[in-house]
């Protein structure tokens, strides 16, 4: 009979159906990769040409070394959490007061700023404004060192890949709280930088050893005898928390005043494609 008019080979078909859908993802991916580059890009090169930063020595590189900072100055506020003294309060204040003075300009400009993530609706992404040497530097010089000596079975002998820096701020009218959840980062660290505020404290669950966790330890808003919390912090301008990603936590509400907070989310994996663009197009 006529070839043409035999019925396909299903394993052929399921073959270039299979075919068809990976170019359908990879254009997709290759799409979002533009675009998350040219949102990117665009933002540095406005922030470039028209923002005169308040206090410029704050974008060096080694702007947020403090100096060897020993291990046995840490405290272990419970099971893998630490709490280390980190930053002059002089240098917590000038970056809170530059990171208003760019969210002013910004919102004068017209500028949309990427929020820190799906959780905190206020603060702004520090790698996306010009920060990234800098926090790449802290990343490397300052918390790989401690989390080695400190949470050694989470980074071993390896190194971080990437970081995910941002300032977090919880005020009246803006975000009061955060829910208890994981960061996506292998080590976090957690550095306040004021202002004056009353509530905001900071909750730890117990470490999980297994993948799959209770719902309970979700549950919104945070109950006042939360069986799974063993931390309970109030932060201190300067003083930085150290902790797995992993480990569940989350904040309680802010009573009074404004709290700003660096975070610095340590990842072993490697930056995404755009981000690697943006670091090629300023040089790094």
């Amino acid at each position: 009979g006529d070839p043409n008019l035999l019925p396909p080979d299903p394993a052929l078909a399921l073959r270039e159906y299979e075919r068809r859908c990976t170019e359908r993802e990879q254009e997709w991916e290759r799409g979002r990769e533009e675009a998350a580059y040219a949102r990117r890009s665009g933002l540095l090169e406005a922030i470039q040409q028209g923002y005169t930063p308040l206090h410029a020595w704050l974008y060096r590189k080694d702007a947020f070394l403090p100096g060897p900072v020993a291990s046995s100055a840490a405290v272990q506020l419970g099971p893998g959490v630490w709490q280390v003294p980190l930053l002059d309060p002089v240098v917590c204040a000038q970056l809170a007061d530059e990171v208003d003075h760019f969210n002013f300009w910004a919102k004068r400009e017209g500028i949309e700023v990427d929020r820190p993530n799906s959780m905190n609706d206020y603060g702004v992404v520090l790698n996306d404004i010009g920060f990234l040497p800098a926090m790449d530097r802290a990343m490397a010089a300052v918390v790989g060192p401690l989390a080695r000596q400190l949470l050694p079975e989470v980074l071993h002998q390896a190194e971080f890949g990437s970081q995910h820096s941002f300032i977090v701020r919880y005020a009246a009218g803006e975000d009061l709280d955060l829910k208890p959840h994981a960061d996506d980062s292998d080590i976090t660290l957690n550095v306040c930088l004021g202002h004056e505020f009353e509530g905001a404290s900071l909750y730890f669950h117990k470490p999980q050893l297994c993948v799959e966790r209770e719902e309970s330890e979700f549950l919104y808003p945070h109950p006042q005898n939360c069986p799974h919390c063993v931390i309970h912090y109030k932060h201190r301008p300067g003083m930085a928390v150290l902790h797995r990603g992993a480990q569940v936590h989350g904040v309680q509400p802010l009573a009074g005043g404004e709290r700003l907070n660096l975070v610095i989310w340590c990842r072993k994996r490697p930056y995404p494609k755009d981000i690697q663009r943006v670091m090629a197009l300023s040089g790094r």
